[in-house]
């Protein structure tokens, strides 16, 4: 998830709601980009061995 909102509260909703990432403005491109693929390289490599 990526939003404005920063505080605890809101990060902690998110990860209730099923959020894999919590990143609020201002973010590292660097750090958002390898979480992104953290979290979608293994689930493609899961759907190509189906």
């Amino acid at each position: 998830m990526l939003t404005s909102r920063s505080s605890n509260k809101h990060r902690q909703l998110a990860m209730q709601l099923g959020a894999r990432a919590y990143f609020s403005k201002p973010y590292n491109e660097q750090e958002l980009l390898q979480t992104l693929e953290e979290i979608i390289h293994p689930l493609a490599e899961k759907a190509e061995s189906n």
